[in-house]
């Protein structure tokens, strides 16, 4: 029997069993974009078998509307980076990459484009939203349990949720990767008008401390980034308050210039007594009182990974050197086989110059663009996917987030939203 099911974002579905799978599939896909694993070499999250029964939904019952551009880009990047991996890279480095990693890594580029399609049809349906609650209360949920069972020792299932057992992973395979996702959380909750600002610090506390518990200096620069940026724009949107956020300002910044020597011995008495609290923080603490040491040390070798990544990049600028090889030639020519532990250089070196460009330069616009429609009043919705692309972007700078399933997902959803015209 058909009925008309209005689902909780006000959508009809034509169809009650099959709307409540629908729904049921989102929320599991929502849910399941904080855990992933690495099988056969490939990262692999139960979010893609939900994320594939919604696609199927949306072909035989709500249509699946795929933006042409999008597509045409898709497949041109597809085919030149698929082409430099087999015929370019084998003749100008005389190096042969391995089919299974070149087929891997395009098996990525598939996932990651249809979490893209998923999103941008999510949002012709209003969903978005129902997405977005489910995916930030799940994060919410996971980061206090791992706080909670960092805090009082508790060992119940810290093979899953902690990586070598002391630093928060959540259900995800790398902390710094969870670390960036607890953050993108924090951005509906920061967002959420119907929250008071007890709450919203509350919230706060709670992901800092899921983000120390992991030990992501990555993810808690970008932490420390994204909250300066979301109270800098509050200032900036109340002209009332630039004056007296001016003297206020100034004053503080005379203060912390007198209060130098006191606050550097607090942050390193602050620093040990957490780090005996919580022991993954010690790999932050490095941030505090030897900054280049935090990015050369500790496991993490940013500094040589981003400089091999260049080296690549200039060795082949505008073809890149395509998919599934970088690990493998960054090993032949400088004897480290390492990823480029950030984003941009990994595309780059990838993609070359002009694919990589065009894709950022979009990127940056589709900030832009939804930046100057909050300033008329639009869409919070926007904010917050605007708000958790620029979180990964922030994270991008210490880890590569190219595959990251959450970004293109809201990146194609911020698409539709910014390009209405269905």
């Amino acid at each position: 029997m058909n009925l008309k099911l209005i689902n909780s974002a006000g959508v009809e579905l034509k169809d009650e069993k099959l709307g409540n799978i629908f729904i049921f599939c989102i929320a599991a896909m929502s849910i399941l974009l904080h855990q992933a694993r690495v099988m056969f070499g490939v990262n692999i999250s139960l979010s893609d078998f939900f994320c594939v029964i919604v696609l199927i939904c949306f072909i035989f019952k709500y249509k699946l509307f795929l933006p042409f551009k999008y597509f045409f880009f898709f497949l041109v990047v597809s085919f030149i980076v698929t082409f430099v991996a087999v015929s370019y890279v084998p003749v100008r480095f005389n190096y042969v990459a391995d089919y299974r990693k070149v087929f891997s890594d395009f098996i990525k580029i598939i996932t990651v484009f249809l979490y893209f399609v998923v999103g941008y049809n999510m949002s012709r349906l209003r969903l978005t939203d129902f997405t977005l609650k489910y995916y930030s209360f799940f994060a919410l949920f996971i980061g206090i349990i791992g706080v909670l069972f960092d805090f009082l020792n508790i060992t119940l299932f810290s093979k899953i949720l902690f990586y070598g057992n002391v630093r928060l992973k959540g259900l995800m395979n790398d902390p710094n990767y969870f670390s960036i996702l607890q953050i993108t959380a924090l951005a509906y909750f920061l967002r959420n008008v119907f929250l008071n600002r007890f709450k919203k610090i509350i919230i706060i506390i709670a992901f800092l401390l899921s983000v120390l518990a992991s030990g992501s200096k990555t993810g808690f620069i970008a932490l420390l980034c994204y909250l300066i940026f979301v109270a800098m724009e509050e200032l900036l949107r109340r002209p009332a308050l630039r004056l007296t956020s001016l003297a206020i300002c100034m004053v503080s910044f005379v203060a912390l210039f007198l209060l130098v020597p006191y606050l550097i011995s607090g942050l390193t008495f602050l620093s040990v007594y957490i780090s005996q609290n919580i022991p993954a923080f010690s790999r932050i603490e490095f941030l505090f009182l030897d900054f280049s040491k935090a990015i050369s040390e500790g496991g993490s070798d940013r500094d040589i990974a981003w400089g091999i990544s260049i080296d690549l990049l200039k060795l082949s600028p505008v073809l890149g050197i395509g998919i599934g090889t970088y690990v493998g030639l960054a090993k032949k020519l400088y004897g480290v086989g390492v990823i480029a532990h950030n984003t941009f250089l990994q595309l780059y070196t990838e993609w070359g110059i002009v694919l990589a460009t065009l894709l950022f330069v979009h990127v940056f616009f589709m900030i832009a663009k939804s930046t100057f429609n909050r300033m008329c009043n639009i869409d919070k919705e926007n904010i917050i996917l605007r708000d958790i692309i620029i979180i990964f972007l922030l994270g991008s700078v210490g880890i590569s987030l190219n595959n990251a399933r959450m970004f293109w997902l809201a990146l194609g959803a911020l698409v539709f939203n910014l390009n209405k015209k269905l």
